[in-house]
């Protein structure tokens, strides 16, 4: 993760994965002018569903409504919100029953801008590891790659990762995963106080300007094709910064740009899935971040009556407009996601044991 100059760090949030790795790394502080801060330096989208054919539009509408409904029920105990939930005009996205009658609902994700396209780029690199031979890349079995990419030497914010048409880079990113031997012993250290500077890194990197190195998995191993295949994983470190200014700013264009006749109500669900049944767990950084900061949106809507903003992974929910006011949860602990536990270390003395037997 990367801060900007003068920026204050009060808090790190760490949210582990079964395998070692982070669903995703952040931290909060106030930048050189004392403004609130959200840094988002890694994160690993999971799959919620694994789906044959992208969702449609509607049927992401449909199920960001219905679990909006559901974790209310959930919550209340006073039933579900929504019944009846028809598509709409467009707008609305959907007409939906409750109490007080028949309403027009617009439903739409919360995103931390950019950072969705940004991990879109980086799965070019995934399906490119998927397709080759898993033999190459031997030596990075039981790792995890975190990689990032810089324009040079010198320290500065990161770039997103190679254009899909960057087939050279692509290509030698590839050849240098191949080449590369993890170094987890140069990771560790003597037990006591921490180190005055801790160790470098083991970092490799490309003439494109790509970086990385492995660290091994631990306690477990994600349920990813390309484990399956070839035994690693990667992750992408990405730093983005958002100021609570920013953050309040895009709640006040999505209310914009769906402030129609015919919308009652605007849900925003923050770390719901794409169209590929992804989610990504730095939108429910952003989801506290924003409601820890309550500024407010700028001008109010002219149509629509609520907006609410629901928490996908955590089933928390509050009203943004025409009050901040909590309305129920947070309900989950955490998503759990698909991964294999060992059973014994298989790097370790316990390698050879047969099903069934334990360590003495």
């Amino acid at each position: 993760m990367r801060a900007p100059l003068g920026a204050t760090l009060t808090a790190v949030i760490v949210s582990p994965l079964p395998w070692s790795a982070s669903a995703v790394s952040a931290y909060l502080g106030t930048t050189n002018e004392g403004a609130p801060l959200l840094a988002v330096g890694a994160e690993w989208p999971l799959s919620w569903v694994r789906t044959t054919a992208p969702l449609t539009k509607f049927e992401r509408e449909w199920l960001y409504i219905r679990r909006y409904s559901s974790d209310r029920a959930l919550a209340t105990g006073a039933g579900h919100a929504f019944a009846d939930v028809q598509q709409g005009a467009d707008p609305p996205d959907a007409t939906v029953l409750t109490d007080a009658g028949r309403i027009g609902v617009e439903s739409t994700s919360l995103t931390i801008e950019g950072r969705r396209g940004v991990h879109d780029l980086f799965a070019k690199l995934r399906r490119r590891l998927q397709e080759a031979e898993p033999a190459a890349f031997a030596k990075l079995a039981g790792h995890v790659v975190y990689v990032w990419f810089q324009d040079s030497d010198v320290p500065g914010p990161p770039v997103k990762p190679h254009k899909r048409t960057d087939d050279s880079a692509l290509d030698a990113l590839v050849q240098a995963l191949a080449e590369y031997q993890p170094d987890a012993e140069s990771l560790t250290g003597e037990s006591g106080p921490p180190p005055e500077r801790l160790p470098d890194l083991p970092v490799s990197e490309t003439p494109a300007g790509a970086r990385f190195y492995a660290l091994p998995l631990l306690g477990g191993v994600p349920g990813s094709m390309l484990f399956t295949i070839a035994g690693f994983d990667i992750a992408l470190a990405y730093t983005t910064l958002i100021t609570a200014e920013e953050a309040w700013g895009e709640v006040q264009r999505l209310v914009d740009s769906h402030d129609k006749p015919g919308v009652d109500l605007l849900l925003l669900s923050a770390g719901a899935p794409d169209d590929n049944g992804n989610v990504f767990p730095a939108e429910e950084a952003l989801t506290s971040f924003l409601l820890a900061n309550p500024i407010g949106m700028r001008r109010p809507p002219k149509h629509i009556d609520a907006v609410i903003l629901h928490s996908w992974g955590t089933g928390r929910a509050a009203t943004l407009y025409p009050e901040l006011l909590p309305l129920f949860g947070p309900l989950y602990q955490s998503m759990t996601p698909v991964h294999h536990a060992f059973a014994a270390h298989p790097t370790g003395d316990d390698a050879d044991m047969g099903p069934g037997e334990a360590p003495a």
